[in-house]
C-alpha cells in the first residue's frame, strides 16, 4: 500500500528543479534577448536622430526664459533698492543665478551629447 503521509518532495529535488527552471529561464532570455536587440538598436538609432532635433528649438526657449528671468528680476531688484530693502543684494544674486543657469543648461546638454548647433 502507497503511503501519502509524507507527500512533500525531497530538498535535493527541490534544489535539482529549480536549478533546472533557472537555467531555462535563462536560456529562454538569452534566445529573446538575441532576436531583439537589433530592433533595439535600431529604435534607439531612430530615438536620437529625434532628440538631437530638438536641441535647437530648446536651446532658444531657454535663452528666451533666460531674458525673460533677467528683466523680471531687474525690475524687481530695482523695486528694492529704491525702496531701500536690505536684501536687495541676495535677491539680485538670486534672479542673477537663475538667469545664468538657464543660459548655461544648452551648453552643457549640447557639449555632453555632442550635438553641434546649425
Amino acid at each position: 500500500m502507497i503511503s501519502f503521509s509524507n507527500s512533500r518532495p525531497s530538498a535535493r529535488f527541490q534544489r535539482l528543479f529549480f536549478t533546472c527552471l533557472a537555467v531555462l529561464c535563462i536560456a529562454a532570455t538569452d534566445l529573446v534577448g538575441q532576436r531583439t536587440l537589433q530592433s533595439g538598436s535600431a529604435a534607439l538609432a531612430g530615438v536620437e536622430t529625434g532628440l538631437t532635433g530638438y536641441i535647437q528649438p530648446i536651446t532658444n526657449i531657454c535663452y528666451i526664459i533666460a531674458a525673460l528671468v533677467a528683466i523680471v528680476g531687474g525690475v524687481q531688484v530695482y523695486s528694492k533698492m529704491t525702496s531701500g530693502d536690505p536684501g536687495a543684494g541676495k535677491t539680485a544674486a538670486s534672479w542673477f543665478g537663475g538667469a545664468v543657469f538657464l543660459i548655461l543648461i544648452p551648453t552643457i546638454i549640447t557639449s555632453l551629447f555632442g550635438v553641434t548647433m546649425n
